[in-house]
């Protein structure tokens, strides 16, 4: 009979209190039987630490890998502590023989403290769980596959007996179960051809659970992964440094009425009162037709900011451990090639099957995060998408500096232009304006309409104007309050500007013999022809 509680793709139960067998983690089978000579030490142990083992339901783990607290339990919990442990995220992986959550949080890390005492590291690592589960799902596809040969046997055995194009004659005494045979037939195949599905499905789970795990492996996917929890780290600092601000507000000495409204104006202090569905921010508080004395909403803002900081700090080392682990583990796997050696305006980086040209290093902090290239459409990549870097040589270099100086912004009156203030120029959207390049010699680059409407700006030397969107159409600009600058004769500007090379597609991968993929040994750092190998390659069939 199959279970009818609903289990979620991760083998979870959502619904009913699951059985965990005494087996279901290390430890937790029966007590060893002690013989005589063990009889006084176990005498002499502490009463207190044997009630509170006993007291405890299992034992706990934290996997810094997936960031997911689990519960291993010594037995079937009691209905009250699996709704407690329900009602906190938990679920039930009958697989597994465990419970667990699907992240990291304090509330779910101080309850299994208190119900197992302490949270241990996790002995299974991700790979490993990842093989198990593919184990698990090959072994469906395996009995799948033998349910839907069975099931092609069968209906072999009926129609061995059946000539070929032997059709059902009608009237005859072999009708009903000539039609019996043709219904059995049919269900048979559709039932085959449903588990060949089926067996197909489970394959597929197989290998996806193992490229899963080996992508989160991944020093660039680990790289992502490590910049998300910087930005958390950096937000509840922020947190904790807004709420220490207004902290120090509300806690100055003398503080009068208007001073508190006008700290209450900025601050996001809320008050939860019976009869409410939304909280009542402490400007209300002091505002309306029954205000809250001052000394009450000061005490009340000074408890919502320190238990704002209070839940910030076991964030903020939840982050630092992360941190220290994913950088470490980066370390340990190689690291970035990016971050191997340093990036240079005019070096060449490869990214998928294309060799790009530095244009512009982008750091944080002193270290970089992102390169500008030549791409045509993306143009700005992270550093973690770096395959493989080449220094520039001092011709390359003084080529895309060449390339990157920009012509003279001039602003002048000229027919077909928008004229502007100053003021308005600054408070368009920056996603609406900018500047491009006009006059002989002038390159287009980068999206967005490509002409500038009702402005032919070509008999001037090469230069750059300010441009906007201005009713659905890109046209130049012209800042009336400010300095008048002349466009360039075409006598005084006839060079155009240097361009930067163009993207070069990477060498093709050389064909091997037998299917063999081809040897990372014998590939080069850039476009070239590809070295012989050095033996040092493993077979396909020994790898596999």
């Amino acid at each position: 009979m199959s279970d009818p509680t609903p289990r979620t793709e991760d083998d979870t139960i959502d619904a009913g209190v699951p059985p965990a067998p005494p087996e279901a983690h290390p430890g937790a089978g029966a007590p060893e039987v002690q013989g005589e000579d063990s009889t006084e030490a176990a005498e002499g142990r502490d009463e207190d630490a044997e009630d509170r083992a006993q007291a405890f339901l299992g034992t706990a783990t934290y996997s810094p890998e997936d960031n997911k607290l689990r519960l291993y339990p010594f037995a079937r919990l009691s209905r009250p502590d699996y709704e407690r442990v329900k009602a906190a995220g938990f679920s039930w992986a009958a697989k597994q023989g465990l419970f667990v959550a699907p992240m990291w949080t304090p509330a779910r890390a101080a309850l299994l403290k208190a119900v197992c005492g302490e949270i241990g590291d996790e002995d299974r690592s991700l790979l490993e769980r990842a093989e198990d589960r593919a184990d698990r799902f090959e072994g469906y596809s395996e009995r799948r596959g033998q349910e839907a040969e069975a099931a092609r046997r069968e209906v072999e055995a009926i129609t061995e007996h059946i000539p070929l194009g032997q059709p059902i004659l009608i009237g005859h005494h072999s009708e009903r179960r000539a039609r019996r045979d043709a219904e059995r037939i049919q269900g048979g195949m559709r039932r085959a051809v449903r588990l060949w599905d089926t067996r197909d499905y489970w394959e597929r789970r197989a290998r996806a659970a193992k490229d899963h795990a080996d992508y989160k492996q991944q020093p660039a996917v680990r790289y992502r992964r490590l910049k998300g929890i910087e930005a958390d780290l950096r937000k509840s600092h922020r947190i904790v440094e807004e709420a220490q601000a207004f902290l120090r507000l509300w806690r100055t000495p003398g503080l009068t009425q208007e001073q508190a409204l006008a700290i209450a104006g900025r601050d996001s202090v809320r008050v939860v009162e019976k009869g409410k569905a939304w909280g009542t921010s402490a400007y209300d508080l002091l505002t309306r037709d029954d205000p809250k004395p001052l000394a009450d909403v000061v005490a009340l803002a000074i408890r919502f900011h320190e238990s704002r900081i209070a839940h910030q700090q076991p964030w903020i080392a939840h982050y630092e451990h992360r941190i220290a682990y994913e950088r470490a583990m980066l370390e340990e796997g190689g690291g970035l090639v990016a971050e191997a050696q340093e990036i240079q305006v005019g070096g060449q980086v490869r990214i998928g099957d294309v060799w790009l040209t530095v244009v512009r290093v982008n750091k944080k902090a002193g270290k970089a995060v992102s390169v500008t290239t030549n791409a045509r459409y993306v143009r700005v990549r992270g550093i973690e998408e770096v395959q493989a870097y080449r220094p520039p040589s001092d011709a390359q270099a003084a080529a895309v500096k060449a390339a990157r100086k920009l012509p003279p912004l001039a602003n002048y009156a000229h027919a077909g232009a928008v004229d502007m203030s100053k003021a308005d120029w600054d408070r368009a959207h920056k996603d609406y304006k900018g500047t491009r390049e006009v006059g002989q010699g002038a390159r287009y680059e980068g999206g967005g309409p490509r002409n500038i409407e009702n402005a032919d700006l070509s008999g001037h030397g090469l230069h750059r104007v300010r441009v906007i969107v201005h009713g659905g159409a890109l046209r130049s600009v012209f800042i009336t309050d400010a300095k008048v600058v002349q466009p360039p004769q075409v006598g005084e500007a006839t060079q155009p500007r240097a361009s930067v090379p163009e993207p070069v597609p990477a060498a093709p991968a050389p064909a091997s013999p037998a299917g063999d993929p081809p040897c990372a040994a014998t590939q080069p750092e850039g476009p070239g022809p590809s070295k012989p190998c050095a033996g040092r390659c493993t077979p396909a069939a020994s790898r596999w």
